[in-house]
């Protein structure tokens, strides 16, 4: 999307690339005339030698600011008078100067204005014999050894600016146009938008817009006068930079107008015998006209097209390499005016008096910018905390509406869970050891210690089942099972489910009711207060909404994190912003396999704990063992094969279990082996 900064960069780059910058040379600090003088009629000539100076001075201060726009260090203050209109130009940089204009219109005014200052500038050494820009630092070097700012006046003689200046032909104005078009702006400022755009003060969309409110205009010159073009080495020049000139502005025409020629909107009319002399007639974005000569009429057209190429570059709608924008970027003006149709703002008028008080005062007190202390600006990984307009906290465990224990009621609900511990039975002795077990103290002691740690474990360790287990274990024979309330995230449904049944098996029938499961259309929450939750990852993500800080949740696990997916990412990274919000709460990261070095760097360096494998024994079984124990006989017929080839009759060992089927088919099937009973079956 084309913006207006963007757009006078890349115009004031292309300048530069075209000119090689001579080394800066400061002539004598001789031009700083005193309040009330005035400059000589030699300024009459300023605009011919800085036709477009309001760029040029946004361009160096810019440059030698570092900033992309200079509206705080360019100020035009407005008065009209009788005959004449007058600009005041406040200059900020390198020192306080304000310049003086008169025109006929604002901006005549306005660019008379800039270009004193740009003769101004050229004294002072900040531009090079043909205005050229300088770097940076050769600015700062320059601006170090003008002195402490002083208010001057530079005023130009007020007399009206001849019209070889402006370059306008009011005669060449022919107004007309559909019969139903209403001109919502006059004459006046509709030269004042074609000179703006002129100066680069406009982007690219707005000039579509312009163009399309003034389609019945025909071709102007962007100062008013008559586009036509025929010096033979500009013809040149443009044919150079842009070689098939007639190819590019129909890809132009075909992008912007969605149109699947362009010969409707281009056209070529060549006069001539021995020189053939092409007048192109281009009807997008507005009608122009340009005219080249050439010995061929091929030659003619391009040198014509080739101009028509640099202009349309000069208006932004070619790219620096010299390529069709997007369809989007050509008709962003309609798109711009059809959303501001509904939030058009309403027009008001201020007297000028009160204009010129604020202008001076605004001159006098420059706005600072907005200023944001350090502690309210939010990091790259910050969340925004909901306030309290939110709605009421839910429980993460349960689904309810959260609200804290009371200290009586946590001290009741621990006494409660260490009782039911003791009393658990001998199911959890009479389970098997897993690797994860000699490593209790070692994971118990990190989690503890840092608010987030990454356990590297290999399948069959045992880290899904045991950790939680291992938690809620220390937590309640300490007395404050009542804060543990664990939230395990499984990738999948029916992991979430099944580890939730195999943990609250091996806890036993007294705790059973402190394991829980939250999947999607099936949910069994346990009790709050020493409770685990396997849930999947998207359940997680909406429980964030209604609790974004995870109150009343005391470890957080996400289990098998190696299998990198979207939600998992998100979740990763509201969980690494969580951490400023709820600084209690206790973040495990279980992985298989992966980089999990890559885990802890992004968690900013925390611990990584590995538990090896477990190889579980294998034992080779053979069928035939497999049936012995199962009490199964072999099959006879493998007993019998040779006695059955020295018998005559046929043998049918599998006659009484086709007997036992009573479908046609099995009869069909016993008939087949009766009629061929000479056959052998083995």
């Amino acid at each position: 999307m084309f913006s207006l900064d963007s757009f006078r960069k890349d115009r004031a780059q292309h300048r530069q690339r075209q000119c090689k910058l001579p080394p800066p040379r400061l002539p004598p600090m001789c031009v700083n005339p005193a309040p009330g003088g005035t400059i000589s009629r030699a300024s009459r000539d300023l605009l011919k030698e800085f036709p477009q100076p309001k760029n040029l001075l946004n361009s160096v201060i810019g440059r030698a600011l570092g900033i992309s726009h200079a509206k705080d260090k360019l100020v035009y203050v407005h008065t009209n008078g009788p005959k004449k209109k007058k600009v005041t130009l406040h200059i900020k940089w390198p020192k306080s100067v304000e310049v003086e204009g008169y025109g006929s219109k604002k901006i005549d005014a306005e660019r008379q204005a800039a270009a004193a200052a740009c003769q101004l500038f050229k004294g002072w050494g900040l531009l090079g014999p043909r205005n050229e820009l300088f770097d940076a630092a050769k600015y700062r070097v320059l601006a170090d050894r003008f002195g402490s700012p002083a208010d001057s006046w530079w005023r130009p003689e007020p007399t009206m600016p001849p019209t070889s200046w402006r370059q306008l032909n009011p005669e060449s104005i022919r107004p007309g146009g559909p019969a139903g078009l209403s001109r919502t702006l006059g004459r006046e400022e509709e030269e004042d938008e074609e000179e703006e755009l002129e100066e680069g003060t406009i982007d690219v969309t707005e000039f579509l817009s312009m163009t399309q409110q003034d389609s019945h205009t025909p071709l102007r010159d962007s100062r008013g006068g008559s586009f036509e073009m025929t010096d033979d080495d500009s013809a040149i020049r443009a044919l150079t930079q842009f070689p098939l000139p007639k190819n590019l502005l129909a890809k132009v025409i075909q992008i912007a107008t969605s149109s699947s020629t362009a010969k409707n909107l281009m056209q070529f009319h060549t006069v001539g015998t021995k020189t053939k002399l092409s007048t192109l007639t281009l009807l997008w974005p507005c009608p122009m006209t340009f005219v080249a000569k050439g010995r061929r009429k091929a030659e003619a057209e391009n040198k014509a097209a080739a101009l028509a190429c640099k202009k349309l570059k000069s208006l932004g709608l070619v790219d620096r390499n010299n390529e069709p924008l997007t369809h989007a970027m050509y008709n962003l003006a309609s798109l711009r005016e059809l959303g501001e149709t509904q939030r058009r703002p309403c027009t008001i008028q201020v007297p000028e008096p009160i204009l010129r008080k604020i202008e001076t005062f605004l001159n006098h007190y420059p706005v600072d910018n907005s200023w944001i202390s350090p502690e309210l600006r939010l990091q790259g990984d910050d969340i925004l905390p909901l306030g309290k307009d939110s709605g009421p906290l839910s429980d993460p465990i349960t689904g309810k509406p959260y609200v804290p224990l009371s200290e009586a009621e946590e001290l009741r609900l621990s006494q409660n869970l260490l009782e039911l511990w003791r009393r658990r039975g001998p199911v959890w002795q009479e389970a098997p050891q897993l690797p994860v077990d000699p490593h209790r103290d070692t994971i118990l002691n990190a989690i503890e210690q840092h608010p987030v740690v990454v356990i590297a474990g290999d399948t069959g360790c045992g880290k899904t089942t045991r950790i939680p287990q291992l938690l809620l274990e220390r937590y309640v024979t300490e007395g404050r099972g009542a804060r543990c309330n664990v939230i395990i995230t499984q990738p999948r449904r029916i992991s979430a489910v099944s580890v939730a049944q195999r943990v609250s098996h091996e806890l036993g029938p007294s705790l059973r009711r402190n394991v829980g499961f939250q999947v999607r259309l099936e949910s069994k929450p346990p009790a709050r207060g020493g409770a685990l939750l396997f849930c999947t990852v998207g359940i997680l993500l909406r429980k964030l909404q209604s609790n974004p800080s995870l109150e009343g949740v005391s470890h957080v696990i996400v289990d098998e994190v190696h299998e990198r997916d979207v939600n998992t990412d998100f979740l990763l990274i509201l969980l690494k912003g969580l951490q400023r919000l709820n600084p209690a709460l206790r973040l495990v990261l279980m992985s298989a396999t992966g980089d999990n070095e890559r885990f802890s760097r992004y968690f900013g360096g925390c611990p990584v704990i590995k538990v090896p494998g477990f190889m579980y024994p294998v034992k080779e079984h053979y069928l035939e063992d497999i049936l012995a124990k199962l009490g199964k006989h072999q099959y006879p017929h493998r007993h019998r094969h040779h006695e059955v080839r020295d018998c005559t009759c046929p043998v049918l060992p599998s006659a009484p279990d086709l007997c036992s089927m009573n479908s046609p088919l099995s009869q069909a099937s016993l008939g087949f082996l009766a009629r061929n009973g000479n056959h052998q079956a083995c």
